[in-house]
């Protein structure tokens, strides 16, 4: 009879922890800080994130356990990085379409159209990526879009 309850016991306290863990995952999702950070920015655009950048708006959606997500941001940055930048991309007339892979909130895609695109450079990897990064015409600023699933 004690060898049964012992067995009760520690099944019952392997259940309790499996919930625990589930909740705490659970909650993580629903609840987490996920913010654009700088890794996104360098994973796009191949560059470190400039020190003069000011993030103008961002998200950052959809995260999950292998932390994969989407990532969008505005950022403003000085003349000097937006033409360092500008001169690591091919120059073009910016209406290469975002790739359907990347995602973000209405209000961001509404703010991303609100800008006229002096160029942009997109691609994907085959191991489940997709980045968009867009300088805009006339102010420094840098659109970015990242998915990874």
């Amino acid at each position: 009879m004690k060898k049964l309850a012992k067995f009760i016991l520690i099944a019952l306290c392997l259940l309790i922890g499996i919930v625990l863990l589930l909740l705490a995952v659970l909650f993580w999702q629903v609840q987490g800080e996920h913010e654009f950070s700088a890794g996104d920015f360098e994973r796009v655009t191949g560059q470190q994130l400039p020190t003069s950048a000011k993030i103008i708006a961002a998200e950052s959606l959809d995260w999950d356990l292998h932390g994969d997500h989407d990532a969008c941001a505005v950022i403003e940055i000085s003349m000097e990085d937006f033409q360092q930048l500008q001169q690591l991309m091919d120059p073009n007339d910016g209406s290469e379409p975002v790739p359907a892979g990347l995602t973000c909130s209405d209000n961001m895609n509404a703010l991303f159209a609100s800008y006229k695109v002096l160029a942009a450079e997109y691609g994907s990897a085959e191991g489940g990526e997709a980045r968009y990064w867009a300088l805009v015409d006339g102010k420094p600023i840098v659109l970015v879009k990242y998915a990874s699933w």
